[in-house]
């Protein structure tokens, strides 16, 4: 079934929408949810969640790519979930560096500062070259392993993480000279 008919069921609140998104997305969402959380039973909660969450905003949304939709749910439920699993025992944790080195503070004071963030970062992503952003966007986007990257693209584990060092390196850059808070 094709995002545009799947979209249509979510839309005549036909629960088989939610059955069809697991089934076409489950695998690339749990996969997602595994990355950031490292445990399969929460990365199954994620799913669950995501394909809930988007159940209930699904009208009056009318996503274009129900793909990245439900990609972006599910990674913002696990980010969540892990957010929530550090705060109750304040240790541990998974390697998420972009978080932490280059995006900007969560004590942003307005959303239209966080916007403008995310309008730069796009900007500079759509700048670079496709393997660049390819590289990146598993990394950071998927939290996908830099030997998953490598064998993934056909790279060196070496070539993968400084192609990740320079990226960073050259946003952080650009988000300075833009004057936003990293």
């Amino acid at each position: 079934m094709d995002d545009s008919d799947i979209i249509g069921l979510f839309f005549s609140r036909d629960e088989r929408a939610i059955s069809e998104t697991a089934g076409k997305y489950g695998r690339l969402c749990k996969s997602i949810a595994s990355n950031i959380l490292k445990n399969d039973s929460d990365a199954e909660e994620c799913l669950s969640d995501a394909c809930l969450a988007a159940w209930k905003a699904i009208p009056p949304a009318r996503p274009d790519d129900l793909c990245a939709y439900i990609a972006r749910i599910t990674r913002n439920l696990a980010l969540n979930r892990l957010r929530s699993s550090k705060r109750k025992c304040r240790g541990g944790g998974t390697d998420t560096a972009l978080n932490d080195d280059i995006l900007p503070a969560e004590s942003l004071d307005t959303l239209v500062e966080s916007r403008r963030a995310a309008e730069v970062i796009n900007r500079y992503l759509y700048g670079i070259s496709a393997e660049k952003r390819k590289v990146f966007v598993m990394r950071y986007f998927f939290c996908d392993p830099v030997n998953d990257i490598a064998d993934c693209l056909g790279m060196s584990v070496g070539q993968v993480k400084m192609s990740l060092f320079r990226t960073r390196k050259e946003l952080k850059e650009l988000l300075e000279k833009e004057e936003i808070e990293i």
